[in-house]
């Protein structure tokens, strides 16, 4: 039966485009292999940074604690004010700084009532829609080969290959989020105060 790739898959993947034998685990100390893991975890989180409709949660109520501060979970990369409705806030603009959510426009992490916010999260691999997964091991091959063996001629195909799927992959996030071109025009959007998004 065939399923959704794995982190394993990846990792492989990227050992098999330089002549390396495939690993049967993660966790084996073998150095070829952690390289290809931190190479894919580097793309991941470059990729998952920029927010997509899979990994953002939007419009999260937040709420202080007894010592007015707003914990924020560590796998959260990007905080953006919005509104009670969802709409964007463009009185407030809010950081991450010492896992606590800071508030650049009062220069602050103390808080007296709740606020509301897009949250922008980094997921595993394995939690990733398959679209993703596919332009993450194609670009993290592309740079691992290049650290590896330097220029190669098959780079070229490897490129292209992770071109085309990040092609796939904008498409995919346009069907899933539901996207068009009034919702989410950023000068539209700035004119008429839609919310980005649509949400």
């Amino acid at each position: 039966m065939l399923t959704p790739s794995t982190k394993l898959d990846a990792v492989n993947s990227l050992l098999t485009a330089v002549g390396e034998y495939p690993v049967s685990n993660l966790v084996d100390d073998i150095a070829e292999a952690q390289i290809a893991i931190q190479v894919i975890d580097e793309v991941s989180r470059e990729l998952q940074s920029r927010g997509w409709s899979w990994n953002t949660r939007r419009k999260a109520k937040l709420t202080p604690d007894t010592n007015n501060n707003i914990f924020v979970p560590t796998n959260v990369t990007r905080v953006d004010a919005t509104d009670v409705n969802g709409w964007n806030d463009r009185t407030q603009r809010f950081t991450i700084r010492n896992s606590k959510l800071f508030n650049m426009v009062d220069f602050t992490a103390t808080f007296e009532t709740e606020v509301y916010a897009d949250l922008v999260y980094l997921w595993d691999f394995d939690d990733l829609p398959e679209e993703a997964r596919r332009f993450i091991t194609l670009d993290a091959q592309h740079r691992y080969m290049n650290r590896v063996v330097g220029a190669d001629a098959d780079m070229a195909q490897v490129q292209a290959q992770a071109s085309r799927a990040y092609v796939a992959l904008k498409q995919d996030e346009g069907k899933n989020a539901d996207r068009n071109v009034l919702w989410d025009n950023p000068l539209s959007n700035y004119i008429s105060s839609r919310h980005l998004g649509g949400y």
